[in-house]
């Protein structure tokens, strides 16, 4: 508009810049109102797993929306305290043990996720909160206000990305005694149509749905590194919300190999090759990986130019100089600690890694963050401070174990840990370990040693644990092969069982645990139902057993294992809401004529084989379908101790998983 009288068209700009200003100051004090998410800690039965650590007490809080200034977040007022963040602080203190803003640097209204963790028991009881996010100046850059719902009708238990950012893939659970009707969902603040399913579903109680997303808006897929908050709204009132990054897609099977071996191509060329051949494609590595081989390359040599020459992954040690890294096409992410929970109490350990994730988010757009654990009663306040947690918890071999000395061993103990642990850390990844081969667990006896290594039995099910319990990555401790002539047995299982992984790695990555599996109430077996866009994957895990070892006789070199039994039970699980099933049939199995789905298959013995037993489908609720096994065996050795069925509503699936089970390097 043209200037008013008297005022110079140069005096007219700069007082209506003046005026923006000012109203962008007035938006930035004003307290807008969030979503948020109320995530309290959970573990297990201290009568089960008597573990000498504090009762939780914490939760999560996340909280979505659009950042009122623009501006690099510094401090954080929670209901209009400043939270310390620094180090060096008594524990017991903190008001707030951790917490994350992202993206670090935020732009007046885009959209941003906070999440954090706080003991303070005041979380559990009030029923609405505030939070303040500023700059060094004091500038505010959040300023709002949230209810807190602690009985969500669904909760979301995993976001994650496809096509290279262009599909959100979002995993959503019923946690209402009714059916909950979804009405809209938002990624980023706006609002999408679904590409899958073609209607949103109502939801039944305990049920769960699979969405797929698109990227929003017309700027394309989702870069690296991109935030993403999603918003399911519901009839009544409510959402379920979750924030997390756009990470590199990649499902990781890694290892942590004897620091002496130097599996690296050109350092150590048949090391290499054993991992390469048993599905091993990462490997965790540090400044010494290769130094014990009397070879001078670094860490970033490895990270730079061998892993892309070679086509493997790195999952790079905290002592990486990152000022040198120039190339992450096949860095698969940071690894920060193991075990840094390992302490009476938390400590800086916590708030550090906390940081190093910070500054990590700042540098490298989209390569995710790693910390392993050992704790279940500390996975809560961990979960959310990095981006991918960690867990190891094994059943074989004498290892040892952070639960009370003297006390029954059970071979449910690795599965109930990395479980409690995806419990926690969701709608984040979790990458958890598998128990493998390490002279650690030898016992040494007046000079002898005593052998003591997963026999192939205890091996498929701490495998089987990781997927049993909604592991997007498979991490591996140890791969020892100075100790494959005397575990020639489980060396080869393990092979076999992790070429399966592998080959089928993005049903588990893109998927989540869908529920519930009903096996007539069997107390000695794990039924898991991974939900993927393209497949079901039926995860079943025979522990029933006539004993195992304890740690009296391991203490004076014992070198017992568990005695598997074999096992038979009942199967049902309905495919989850609005999930696409296909009518036409294919399924290799006694249900043939009136299959849901496009093929059924199994993963056995390295290969895809038809179905082993008899299975039928029936319609069932709002257009779901209902998978029986009247009798699913399951065996006490190597090969049928667990079960992978595939039920996919693709045919060419079946194809796809056949080939890419050919070992390393064969034509």
């Amino acid at each position: 508009m043209p200037p008013r009288s008297g005022l110079s068209a140069a005096t007219a700009a700069v007082l209506a810049a003046a005026a923006l200003q000012l109203a962008a100051c007035a938006a930035a004090l004003e307290s807008v109102t969030l979503d948020s998410e109320y995530r309290p800690d959970v573990y297990l039965p201290f009568d089960e797993y008597a573990e000498p650590a504090p009762i939780p007490n914490g939760t999560r809080m996340f909280v979505i929306g659009a950042a009122t200034g623009s501006g690099l977040s510094q401090n954080f007022f929670f209901n209009g305290a400043q939270a310390n963040m620094s180090l060096g602080q008594n524990e017991s203190t903190w008001p707030i043990d951790f917490v994350h803003v992202y993206p670090t640097t935020l732009t007046q209204g885009e959209p941003f996720f906070m999440v954090f963790h706080s003991r303070m028991p005041e979380w559990h009881s009030i029923p609405t909160a505030s939070v303040r996010v500023t700059d060094a100046a004091g500038q505010n850059l959040v300023n709002g206000s949230f209810q807190i719902n602690r009985k969500p009708s669904a909760r979301i238990t995993s976001v994650t990305t496809d096509g290279g950012g262009a599909r959100v893939i979002v995993h959503l659970r019923s946690y209402s005694p009714a059916a909950v009707t979804l009405t809209k969902v938002y990624v980023n603040g706006v609002a999408v149509v679904p590409i899958q399913p073609a209607s949103l579903p109502q939801l039944p109680s305990g049920e769960s749905v699979l969405l797929v997303l698109p990227a929003p808006g017309t700027g394309g897929p989702l870069p690296p590194g991109a935030v993403v908050t999603v918003k399911v709204a519901f009839a009544d009132g409510t959402a379920a919300i979750a924030g997390a990054r756009r990470l590199v897609e990649f499902f990781p099977v890694e290892t942590w190999p004897k620091s002496s071996e130097c599996p690296y191509p050109t350092v150590n060329d048949t090391n290499y090759a054993i991992h390469r051949s048993h599905g091993v494609d990462t490997f965790f590595t540090t400044d010494g990986s290769t130094s014990k081989c009397k070879n001078s390359l670094l860490e970033v040599d490895i990270i730079n130019k061998l892993a892309p020459q070679y086509d493997f992954w790195v999952l790079a040690g905290k002592s990486t100089d990152t000022s040198k890294v120039v190339n992450t096409s096949r860095l698969a992410g940071w690894f920060l600690g193991d075990e840094d929970d390992n302490h009476a109490t938390l400590t800086d350990n916590l708030r550090r890694n906390a940081d190093d994730t910070r500054t990590l988010w700042e540098q490298f757009a989209g390569i995710p963050t790693y910390v392993g654990g050992s704790r279940n009663r500390f996975r809560g306040a961990w979960s959310n401070s990095v981006d991918a947690l960690g867990m190891d918890a094994y059943i074989a071999a004498c290892a040892p174990h952070v639960t009370n000395w003297g006390l029954p061993q059970n071979p449910l103990f690795s599965y109930d840990y990395l479980r409690i642990t995806r419990d926690n850390h969701m709608p984040w990844p979790t990458w958890l370990y598998s128990q493998a081969f390490d002279s650690f667990w030898n016992a040494d006896i007046l000079g002898t040693v005593v052998v003591r290594q997963p026999d192939p039995a205890e091996l498929a099910v701490s495998l089987q644990s990781v997927l049993a319990a909604g592991g997007k990555g498979l991490m591996l401790f140890q791969t020892q092969i100075s100790l494959m002539p005397d575990t020639p047995a489980s060396w080869q299982l393990l092979g076999t069982k992790v070429r399966e992984i592998g080959a089928a790695r993005e049903l588990y990555r893109l998927g989540d645990l869908a529920g519930p599996v009903d096996t007539g109430g069997s107390k000695d077996t794990v039924a898991e139902l991974v939900a993927s866009p393209r497949a079901l994957v039926l995860l079943t895990m025979n522990v029933r057993n006539d004993g195992g070892y304890a740690d009296i006789t391991c203490a004076i070199g014992g070198n017992d294992h568990w005695k598997f039994l074999n096992n038979s039970i009942p199967v049902t699980f309905a495919t989850p809401q609005g999930w696409p099933t296909s009518s036409s049939g294919g399924a290799a199995s006694s249900a043939a004529s009136a299959s849901p789905f496009a093929d059924a298959f199994e993963l056995r013995g390295g290969a895809v084989i038809e179905v082993d037993g008899a299975w039928s489908a029936s319609p069932g609720p709002g257009g779901s379908s209902v998978v029986s096994f009247a009798s699913l065996a399951m065996g006490s050795d190597g090969e049928t101790i667990t079960r992978t069925i595939v039920f996919a509503n693709d045919k060419a699936l079946r194809g796809e998983i056949a080939a890419a089970l050919k070992p390393w390097g064969s034509a």
